[in-house]
């Protein structure tokens, strides 16, 4: 019966293998395998005759079980024995199996022999041999389970061997691990897949196997492994899968997913999808990891590369692409480093080293076609100004995301002919060609034809059956209408050189343009009346840009016009000495330029740039003609021109100026870089302040020393110019190619051998991490640069100052002080140092003892001799020129010290008046000191208490007491404009303040005006600045050392009443308001009458040239405007405030039309979110009330909100209050706790269950809870990591010890769980993570003890594995198992994976 059998063993064979066996024990697998087979051969002939004689036989149940309890147990002994078989060299010389190994081979083997049996009772049989062995632990769950699921013959339509080996599986997975659990699990989903959709009912058997194991394993209660697994599992199965899951499986998949919904929410943050970041050149979004989005396919980030659909059932809105964020980025100006950001991607560099900046992103190119196609329908509503910013930030974009090879042009344009076909769109069409036409003109010669032919589709837009008339040319939109055609005259001069010919009709339409254009070409142009008159020059330019032999004559009208030529018909002279410069003083306008395309603008800036390189070459004396100057300055805001703009500034210029000793025009381009930059990128400005640190100041101060001095406020403009994100350690910055660039990396080096701009330098970096935080690695930087700068330049802090520093700078200080002057010992010396000058008549003695660099006390004997002599001798001026600019310095501190000391101890207000007038003498009459230089110096220095005072009173006096300065002010304000890119004869109104007003730049040129010296060389040529300008960086400081210190508060507001229009001319007003009322929050809280001053004056200062509306709202405007201290702003003002922002977001444009290439601000988002800051910190009243007030207009106001925008406005107040200082958080934080110590968190009497009530878009609609919570979201997702690393800080301090219940606990992990993956991703914050990680268990364990019963057990389990596998891994692991252990047995039951190490409960 057995032969007959497919599943029996041959007798015969087993017998003789068994017998050859015996001889050689061990001897490998072969022996093992005839071993089982053998025990199954006799155990299935038995079976075999009793199923044959099963009507003859007499059944007797106890020798039944009595038989196969034998069975069983020699095949334990077979299993045990085999498993001691030790692994030993075979005759062939392998290696036998180990031990392990062996008892696989025996499972495989019985495995096999039982998939043959068909016969039922035969394969239950075998089934309880494999689960009695398990249970005496003869062999392990795992491996029996592994034998089964890996049989080849495991297959659905072996129904019988199927059902059994499931429900075997069934049996003991309990006993396996939950790694192995997982594989089982995976293995069991691998079946399911091999299962086809359609199969027969009759396979239902199979079908409910297979689920019944698959639900074990889900099973909570069974808890054979973490439910996050196997999550995790299906949806990593499911994306690519079809068959996935089966529809078998559905419900039960479906359900398991369902109940990971809650974690799913615990962990995201609400209405994410709608929150949107302000974008920065470089801002605090820009350190944000949550705007992170796959390059490929757009969707958030969870962590690495991994996407959020990968890991838990998150709502769609999560886990979708974040086209509508992505579209937002780029329709703000200035917007491509964020792009780069967010997809993490680099810029391409030449030398190919820029890892991922070369991928080809098609999603990117998909949004930015649909940005063209939809500018293009909005063109059909407004023609509004608004949308030519629009035209020119996507025309930058298309550029940079070409030459970054993330898009290609041909695919580009087929794309977006494709979309246009379909739509009647004609109002937009000349805008579309004119942006276009900048990358084609540019490009085109360096590519083929066939990359541009596909733009000829869009000519289509034109199909008028008439020809269109000739644009009027004195009209700047003449520009945009020729566009097109110019286009196609670009693509035939292509063809034509390439030997090609085009296939294309110009349309109808553009025929006449066509023929006017190729007149133009060859008629005789008056340019320089058709500059004045008309843009037909642009229009040449434009159109023939690749043509050479009609290009060069405009180009070259342009060049002429502003004076580029090196022998000029009329020269003019200068502000200063003997100074001259080519006579041409009207620059290009900036109708002129923005008419000119991306390839003419870089056409004439090389022009110009070369220009300037020839000057420096030839070393001509003649200045470079302000018409070129400020056209150059002009061309730099363009940024698409950026290779040839900034980095030929920062690259070329500078360093060729600086090896050639070009004072001159190193003189120029530092005027630039500090009057006439825009939006300048941060590594930028970073490595120019870098070549002056290192190589220009220190080289000059031997070559020359008054050029290093009067160049001093034009560094510290430059650095006090410096965002607060953007001072920050460096990183993978490129090789400099600098005047110290020996081409390996450059390091940024802020710090140098001026004590004062040291000190600026550290002021910068205390207000730096104030605003934005400090990263964990970054400590050790900070330190280092503090170290530096002490080794540098010592130098002390007074505790006015410091209490204001960060606590790093303030414990550095403490420990690193500086020595003080002793200023009575300092008097004391220079009174020795007078008689020492009045006692000596020979010029060498007096040389040799005052020009010593030990002798720092010379200013102080000049001010003696004045005080008592009003003159001063001519030998004075030929000690002064032997010292240097780093010698000056410390006579400066000297005499500022002195000064100190003197007016202390001053008996009367006559001899007050003639200390004042002896200084004002050394700064106006004899030119020995700058007015800019000694205030600076004077704030900088270390006075305390009284001395302070004394220090302030005459900084004071300095200002406001002489004629001098104040007349300066008024003239300089009253004729001059800071809208310099719209003024034509700017230098002309330059030159007049000047000569009215001359500035000496020697020492001794008074004594020329009287006639006692003649000649001298030229002074260096001033283009831009003045006296007034220089002050205002130093007035900066001036202020803040003034708020530092509260008994001169009506001092300070004294000085603004009569500086402050100074800040007319200030290039970022707004942006120091903010950091002023941000880093001196807590100064400021109880003077709002000064805050007031400030905003005020600031803002009031540019009251002539900004249109109304253009920062505050009339409601604070009208504060400002009356008499009332006490101003408490009603609810709707915060309503109108939030509101006015989020249209901004919107893109509604609440703010007036302004050129954000001449802002302060790169958009008008940056612009709104600074400009609402400050009206809120200028509120009078307490922070965390105005902070609680802001709340309000969402839980309190909401009504007043349209319900689709309410996401919008959260967003707005998380971006708001994310940027104002922590006191204002204080009124989120109330709120919170409020919530959790209030019903119906403490005592849950609602019907909805608290994922319900917390879900915003849950079909019950925003409740107060969920508003809530959606708040704290927005803010903490906006948060800069200063912020974000409090929140173990916040759970600890201000939640923890009201939660009692289990809803208060959900709730917390709702406000906190979001932001775990930003604390990982971004790596810093890696003990803040582990911190909160902590302190979710102790709420538990807190809880648990107050719970008997938790309802909600299993997601509070499964955000605790989502946070171990996620993002701690075992680096809580010993706080984890100390909580544990205290926990109830259900929950420990439920985290016995997390916390091993504890005693396991009994299942």
């Amino acid at each position: 019966m057995s032969t007959s059998n497919p599943g029996s063993i041959n007798s015969g064979g087993a017998h003789t293998a068994a017998t050859g066996s015996s001889s050689v024990p061990g001897s490998g697998g072969t022996s093992v395998s005839v071993q089982v087979n053998h025990f199954l051969s006799d155990l299935i002939k038995v079976e075999s005759v009793e199923q044959a004689f099963n009507h003859f036989l007499l059944h007797r149940p106890d020798l039944e079980r009595a038989q196969q309890e034998a069975t069983l147990q020699e095949w334990i002994t077979l299993l045990r024995d085999v498993a001691q078989i030790p692994a030993t060299p075979t005759a062939s010389g392998e290696v036998s199996l180990a031990p392990a190994q062996q008892q696989d081979e025996a499972l495989r083997t019985f495995v096999a022999s039982m998939a043959g049996q068909k016969n039922r009772k035969t394969l239950t049989l075998l089934k309880e041999l494999l689960v009695g062995a398990v249970g005496v632990n003869a062999v392990s769950a795992r491996q029996v389970c592994d034998a089964v699921l890996g049989s080849e013959q495991l297959r659905y339509e072996h129904e019988s061997f199927w059902t059994v080996s499931f429900a075997l599986v069934r049996r003991i997975v309990g006993g396996v691990d939950y790694k192995g659990v997982r594989e089982i699990m995976k293995k069991c989903i691998e079946k399911v897949l091999s299962l086809p959709s359609d199969i027969d009912p009759s396979a239902s058997p199979q079908l409910a196997s297979i689920k019944n194991l698959l639900a074990y394993i889900f099973d909570r209660n069974a808890a054979l492994l973490p439910g996050y697994f196997i999550v995790n599992e299906i949806l990593k199965s499911y994306p690519e899968q079809r068959n996935w899951p089966h529809w078998a499986l559905v419900a039960m998949i479906g359900e398991f997913l369902n109940s990971f919904r809650p974690t799913a929410q615990m962990v995201t943050s609400i209405n994410r999808h709608r929150m949107r970041p302000i974008v920065e050149n470089t801002g605090k979004a820009h350190l944000v990891s949550t705007w992170k989005l796959d390059p490929n396919s757009v969707k958030f980030i969870l962590k690495g590369s991994t996407t959020y659909d990968r890991i838990l059932p998150y709502t769609k809105t999560i886990v979708e692409p974040q086209r509508q964020l992505l579209q937002y980025i780029l329709g703000q100006p200035y917007s491509k480093e964020m792009v780069n950001n967010i997809f993490g991607l680099q810029k391409p560099r030449k030398d190919g080293n820029a890892a991922g900046g070369s991928q080809r992103l098609h999603t990117l190119e998909d949004e930015l076609v649909h940005m063209f196609v939809n500018t293009m329908k909005l063109a059909e509503v407004t023609d509004s100004e608004d949308n030519q910013v629009l035209w020119r930030t996507l025309s930058s974009e298309l550029i940079f995301f070409i030459l970054f090879q993330y898009i290609t042009f041909p695919t580009f344009v087929e794309s977006l002919a494709n979309q246009l076909q379909e739509l009647n769109l004609k109002e937009g069409r000349d805008d579309l060609m004119w942006s276009l036409l900048q990358f084609i003109s540019g490009s085109i010669a360096k590519n083929t034809t066939s990359e541009f032919v596909p733009v000829l589709r869009l000519l289509s837009l034109y199909d008028e059956n008439e020809p269109l008339p000739v644009p009027d040319t004195t009209m700047p939109c003449c520009i945009r209408k020729f566009a097109a055609t110019a286009v196609y005259i670009h693509l035939c001069n292509k063809a034509k050189s390439d030997l090609t010919h085009l296939q294309f009709n110009l349309p109808v339409a553009l025929q006449r343009h066509y023929e006017f254009l190729q007149q133009l070409s060859t008629r005789e142009l008056k340019m320089p009346e058709s500059l004045q008159s008309d843009y037909l020059i642009p229009v040449l330019c434009n159109t023939f840009s690749t043509a050479q032999d009609v290009f060069q004559q405009p180009m070259a009208a342009l060049v002429k016009a502003i004076g580029g030529t090196l022998d000029p018909a009329e020269k003019m002279a200068m502000p200063g000495r003997n100074c001259l410069a080519n006579g041409a003083t009207e620059p290009l306008s900036m109708d002129i330029l923005d008419a000119l395309s991306v390839h003419s603008k870089m056409s004439l800036i090389h022009s110009i740039v070369t220009f300037i390189g020839k000057q420096i070459s030839t070393k001509t004396t003649l200045a470079l003609a302000p018409a070129l100057v400020e056209t150059y300055c002009r061309l730099l805001v363009y940024s698409e021109i950026e290779s040839l703009g900034v980095k030929g500034f920062i690259n070329q210029l500078f360093p060729q100026a600086f090896k050639q000793n070009a004072w001159g025009i190193l003189h120029m381009l530092l005027e630039i870089f500090s009057f006439r930059f825009h939006h300048i990128q941060a590594h930028f400005r970073l490595q120019l302040l870098n070549h002056l640190q290192i190589g220009f100041i220190n080289a000059v101060e031997s070559k020359r020393p008054i050029f290093a001095s009067h160049n001093v406020t034009l560094y510290l403009s430059a650095l006090e110019g410096l965002g607060n994100s953007e001072i920050c350690p460096p990183k993978n910055q490129p090789t400099g190619t600098g005047p110290n660039a020996q081409g390996a990396k450059q390091t940024t080096v802020l710090y140098g051998d001026s004590e004062e701009l040291n000190c600026v330098v550290v002021l910068a970096l205390a207000r730096s991490i104030h605003v934005n935080g400090l990263e964990q690695q970054s400590s050790q930087w900070v330190k280092e640069v503090l170290t530096n700068i002490m080794q540098k330049t010592p130098h002390s802090w007074p505790s006015h100052t410091l209490q204001n520093f960060p606590p790093i700078l303030q414990e550095f200080f403490k420990e690193n002080s500086g020595s003080k002057e002793n200023k009575p010992q300092l008097k004391q010396k220079v009174e020795e140092e007078y008689k020492i000058w009045a006692s000596m008549s020979n010029e060498h003695d007096i040389l040799q003892h005052f020009a010593t660099i030990n002798n720092s006390l010379f200013l102080c004997v000049l001010w003696k001799m004045l005080l008592e002599t009003d003159q001063i001798s001519p030998v004075a001026y030929k000690v002064l020129e032997r010292i240097n600019a780093k010698q000056f310095t410390a006579h400066l501190r000297s005499f500022c010290d002195l000064l100190v000391c003197e007016f202390s101890k001053s008996g009367g207000s006559g001899h007050v008046n003639k200390c004042i007038e002896a200084m004002n003498n050394l700064i106006w009459k004899f030119n020995i000191i700058t007015l800019d230089r000694l205030i600076l110096c004077m704030a900088l220095r270390t006075n305390e208490g009284n001395e302070a005072q004394v220090c302030f009173f005459i900084i004071q006096l300095l200002l406001l007491k002489p004629i001098e300065f104040r007349s300066r002010v008024s003239e300089f304000v009253r004729t001059m404009s800071p809208e310099h890119q719209l003024i034509k004869d700017f230098h002309k109104t330059h030159l007049e303040f000047h000569t009215k007003y001359p500035e000496r730049f020697h020492a001794d040129e008074h004594l020329a005006v009287d006639g006692q010296i003649q000649g001298g060389g030229p002074t260096l040529p001033t283009y831009f600045g003045n006296v007034c300008l220089r002050f205002i960086p130093v007035f900066d400081i001036v202020v803040h050392r003034f708020l530092e210190l509260p008994p001169v508060t009506k001092n300070l507001e004294t000085l603004i009443d009569h500086v402050g229009v100074l800040y007319k001319f200030h290039d970022k007003p707004i942006t120091y308001l903010y950091n002023t009322l941000h880093y001196y929050e807590r100064k400021v809280r109880e003077r709002p009458s000064l805050k007031r001053k400030l905003i005020f004056s600031i803002t009031g200062a540019l009251k002539d040239v900004r249109p109304t509306g253009w920062c505050l709202t009339n409601d604070y405007m009208d504060y400002l405007n009356s008499d009332g201290k006490d101003w408490q702003p009603p609810r709707d003002y915060y309503l109108r405030l939030v509101g006015r922002l989020t249209h901004t977001i919107q893109g509604k444009h609440p703010f007036p039309t302004l050129d954000w290439r001449f802002n302060e601000f790169p958009n008008e988002g940056a612009h709104a979110l600074y400009c609402t800051c400050v009206e809120i910190m200028g509120i009078p009243g307490e922070p965390t009330q105005v902070g609680a007030s802001l709340m309000d207009v969402v839980l309190e106001s909401s009504h007043a909100i349209p319900p689709g925008e309410l996401p919008d406005w959260i967003n707005s107040i998380g971006v708001i209050l994310s940027n104002l200082p922590e006191a204002f958080w204080n009124g989120l934080y109330q709120r919170l706790v409020g919530a959790i110590t209030s019903a119906p968190l403490t005592q849950w009497n609602l019907p909805q269950n608290p994922f319900q009530v917390f879900d915003y878009d849950d079909a019950n609609g925003p409740t107060r809870l969920n508003l809530l919570l959606a708040l704290a979201h927005s803010v903490f997702h906006h948060a800069g990591f200063n912020h974000i690393q409090t929140l173990p800080e916040l759970v600890k301090e201000h939640f923890f010890a009201h939660i009692k219940t289990e809803e208060q606990m959900l709730f917390v992990f709702h406000v906190v769980g979001p932001f775990l993956q930003r604390l990982h991703s971004e790596q810093r914050f890696m003990r803040p993570l582990l911190d909160l990680t902590v302190q979710f268990y102790r709420i538990l364990q807190q809880v648990d003890k107050e719970c008997k019963h938790l309802k909600y057990i299993d997601s509070v389990c499964d955000i605790l594995y989502h946070i171990k596998y996620q993002f701690t891994g075992d680096s809580v692991k010993g706080d984890v198992e100390r909580v544990v252990r205290e926990l109830s047995g259900p929950l420990q039951l439920r985290l016995r994976f997390i916390a091993p190490g504890i005693l396991q409960p009994n299942a």
